[in-house]
């Protein structure tokens, strides 16, 4: 598959993080899934990068879960994607 990312994407213009937990799902064409997906590993990239010693990390732990609720709804939603581009 050869497909480029589209940089007038609203995710990639808006607030992309509140794109991605917010968007309501569902019949999403792939391209949309991805690029949702993409910013969630971003975002989990840098909870989990660092860490300010003597932070609490209650709230980074919270965080890090809703971040796998929202990756484990895409996944499940990956193979209907697949159909726009077939």
């Amino acid at each position: 598959m050869n497909f480029a990312y589209p940089n007038t994407f609203k995710a990639r213009t808006d607030d992309k993080l509140a794109h991605a937990f917010e968007l309501p799902l569902g019949a999403e064409p792939f391209l949309t899934l991805e690029l949702i997906r993409a910013d969630l590993f971003e975002y989990l990239d840098a909870l989990t990068a660092t860490v300010i010693p003597g932070e609490d990390l209650q709230g980074r732990f919270l965080e890090i879960d809703r971040t796998a609720q929202r990756l484990k709804e895409i996944m499940r939603l990956r193979p209907g994607g697949l159909q726009h581009l077939i």
